[in-house]
């Protein structure tokens, strides 16, 4: 009996140090703090810019003249290549001359009205003038030379109505005309290569003189001058509302150099429990570089997050 007893006691001990263990990197510390051990550097923002239309790749060299290759540093809107675009240029200056020549038709029409105008308004003088005359002195103008005038009146206030219409169809090619000027800028633009964030250049999957189609990932940028440190919080222990927002401590250890140490909040607090029990908090961190090159924090990186509890 005391034998059993004795075995139950080692068990219940081995079982109660194994608990322990389990949750010993998600507990509070006697400095009031939370303490997660196994985080996880992550990318915040990173991408595989595609190509957007089809074409041969005719050269990755910025705007600067500088080749493009992996490591290389990018800002946002930077060019990075190009595809061929004689094509699409061609398709582009088409309709720029199109353009110019619906805008030199506008003009025309207007000038037509211009002119319907005075010879409506000369024609309803040369009326005017007749009935005077005849008033003063009967028949003076005979009635078919009157009513001939009168013809030249309906007649240019007719020309007049068709010019404005001309007018109206003129500038609605006008507009169609500077469109398809805008459609053409648009596709001639999908021959460019450009970063959407900045970050560095990590990984090229195709070289000038490759042909390519429409989505097919060129290059693979990450940001990293600000990441994301993420863990997991016992559900048990504490709901997201007392971790969301809190400031916490990163820290980073790399071989062969002394701790570094980041601060941040936390800015997300998952509401779904995953199977273990645990739910997902990330803060975001503000990277620094190292010895004027490398940054400390990288993606991929284990770090500890020590938040400040409530």
């Amino acid at each position: 009996m005391r034998t059993k007893l004795k075995v139950f006691i080692a068990v219940l001990l081995v079982t109660q140090t194994a608990a322990a263990q389990i949750g010993s990197d998600r507990v509070p510390s006697s400095t009031g703090k939370l303490t997660l051990a196994d985080c996880i550097v992550s990318a915040k923002d990173h991408i595989q810019l595609p190509a957007q239309t089809a074409g041969v790749i005719s050269q990755l060299v910025s705007e600067d003249g500088l080749t493009v290759e992996e490591g290389f540093v990018v800002s946002a809107g930077q060019l990075l290549g190009t595809l061929d675009n004689e094509d699409a240029a061609a398709r582009r200056e088409a309709a720029a001359l199109d353009y110019e020549v619906s805008l030199k038709e506008h003009l025309k029409a207007k000038s037509n009205v211009e002119a319907a105008v005075a010879t409506e308004d000369v024609a309803k003088a040369e009326v005017i003038e007749s009935h005077d005359i005849n008033a003063r002195s009967p028949k003076a103008i005979p009635d078919t030379q009157v009513r001939r005038q009168e013809l030249t009146v309906t007649r240019s206030a007719a020309e007049k109505e068709v010019a404005q219409f001309d007018v109206q169809v003129a500038g609605t090619t006008t507009a169609l005309r500077q469109a398809q000027v805008t459609v053409a800028d648009i596709n001639l633009k999908k021959h460019l290569l450009v970063s959407p964030l900045d970050g560095i250049l990590v990984q090229l999957y195709r070289k000038s003189g490759e042909w390519v189609s429409p989505g097919d990932p060129v290059a693979r940028i990450v940001r990293m001058d600000k990441l994301r440190v993420e863990g997991f919080v016992d559900a048990s222990r504490y709901l997201p509302e007392d971790i969301e927002g809190r400031e916490v401590t990163v820290i980073i250890r790399r071989p062969n150099r002394e701790a570094e140490e980041f601060k941040s909040t936390i800015s997300f607090a998952s509401p779904i429990v995953e199977a273990s029990g645990d739910y997902r908090v990330w803060a975001e961190v503000d990277n620094r570089v190292s010895k004027g090159k490398h940054w400390v924090l990288m993606p991929g990186m284990e770090a500890e997050m020590q938040i400040d509890l409530p």
